[in-house]
């Protein structure tokens, strides 16, 4: 397969993504704006929609774009260092051998070519926390995950192989080491993205890993062997038709059933079901609240897009991107306080950021806030707070007067996974307020 050269330009930056989902895409290419530009340098932004595979997707951005220097990144993944575009450069002048940057990478694929669980050089926020791992230098490795991948040469995608979502990055690393160019994840001072992710689909995995695993023989002996099972691929199926049920139940009210799966110990502690469970929080906080702010929209995909645009609010906000009243104002006018303090455990790592910042917008605004907020022993205690497993106490309405209606989270020891320290803490809040 051969790319159609256009004339390079060696000033300009292409930021390529394939877009299934308006509104993430909305929030990526937000983040894409606020970037610092080089003087001198230009930037163009290439989301291409409906695309049939990655590769391919990949493959008709490369082909509009004349810059010399690309960026291939999900639609989920949100650049949130200003500077990026500097620390990129810097990378590829380095040294002109340098051909593809990530932010996570692996310094030794395994032999069997499966690297996703055990990515181990580089860093960026998920919404499972954080992977900060080995960083020292530019250190060159065998291959970076695909949530962000810049490059230097235009090397074609092999969309001829991989024609669907898997293993198209792990592909491109190798064509490049195949051309003898390195591949690297440079140290970040900071954290250079945030990764929105979801849950992670492996019904397909196999099926691509072996035909990376032959084609890629010449540069490394992988041996396949398979890694997803029957079991794994029946438990994807099972996962979507709950998924569809509990939107069903969303979408009409059925709210005692919704919430009923939602309580399972068991479903609380995964990925896919995180979004329902918040909804089922927070709803459960408003409705004993008597709030005038409802995260439950006219139906289930309305409700989620509600809750995701809180927290990429909310995100702004921890990162400091946008017009920080605007994104405050949007917060306070449109979320109860239930979902905002829930939503901030779930996904902020830096929350009292968040607070001090909702603390001052509201009492510059002079607005009257009736609910329970955030409260300052909470931030302190941070560092020891279990996020999965943290959820507010709500009080009745007759309690108000109990707490001088401040502004106060409790964190409830509700599954009774919290480490000593933090249900000390949460006692002695209850007992003070006699709630």
């Amino acid at each position: 397969m051969s790319i159609k050269k256009l004339e390079e330009n060696k000033k300009k930056i292409a930021f390529i993504m394939c877009s299934n989902d308006k509104q993430e895409t909305e929030e990526c290419l937000f983040y894409l704006r606020n970037l610092k530009i080089p003087k001198g340098y230009d930037i163009e932004i290439i989301p291409v929609y409906n695309a049939v595979s990655m590769a391919a997707g990949y493959n008709m951005g490369m082909r509009e774009s004349d810059a010399k220097y690309k960026v291939y990144l999900h639609q989920d993944t949100f650049i949130i260092d200003t500077d990026f575009i500097y620390e990129l450069l810097k990378v590829f002048e380095a040294d002109s051998q340098i051909g593809m940057v990530g932010c996570v990478g692996h310094r030794r694929m395994p032999k069997d070519g499966f690297p996703i669980d055990s990515w181990n050089t580089g860093k960026v926020y998920h919404n499972l926390g954080s992977c900060c791992q080995y960083e020292h230098g530019i250190c060159e490795v065998d291959a970076v995950d695909g949530l962000l991948i810049a490059t230097q040469y235009d090397i074609p995608w092999r969309e001829d192989l991989f024609q669907g979502w898997d293993y198209y990055d792990i592909s491109q690393c190798y064509e490049f080491h195949r051309q003898g160019r390195k591949v690297v994840v440079p140290k970040q001072e900071g954290y250079w993205c945030y990764h929105d992710n979801k849950f992670s689909r492996l019904a397909d995995y196999d099926r691509w890993r072996k035909k990376f695993v032959a084609e890629y023989q010449d540069v490394y002996p992988f041996e396949y062997i398979p890694r997803v099972t029957e079991n794994q691929k029946e438990m994807e199926e099972l996962i979507k038709s709950l998924s569809d049920i509990l939107k069903q139940h969303l979408t009409r009210g059925e709210m005692q059933e919704f919430h009923a799966i939602c309580s399972n110990s068991e479903i609380k502690q995964k990925l896919w079901a995180r979004e329902f469970c918040e909804i089922s929080n927070i709803s459960r906080g408003e409705e004993n609240g008597n709030t005038e702010k409802h995260i439950c929209q006219k139906d289930a995909e309305s409700t989620l897009k509600h809750l995701r645009r809180l927290r990429h609010l909310l995100k702004r906000v921890e990162y400091n991107a946008g017009k920080q009243e605007d994104n405050l104002r949007e917060i306070i006018e449109g979320y109860s306080m239930y979902a905002i303090c829930i939503v901030s455990i779930s996904y902020c790592k830096n929350r009292k950021k968040i607070y001090e910042s909702l603390q001052k917008y509201v009492f510059a605004k002079s607005i009257k806030v009736r609910e329970l907020f955030l409260l300052e022993q909470i931030n302190k205690e941070e560092t020891d707070l279990e996020r999965p497993h943290m959820c507010p106490l709500v009080l009745p309405e007759e309690d108000w007067k109990k707490v001088s209606e401040k502004q106060i989270l409790i964190v409830a020891d509700t599954v009774g996974k919290q480490r000593e320290k933090v249900l000390e803490l949460c006692r002695n809040m209850k007992k003070h307020y006699e709630v």
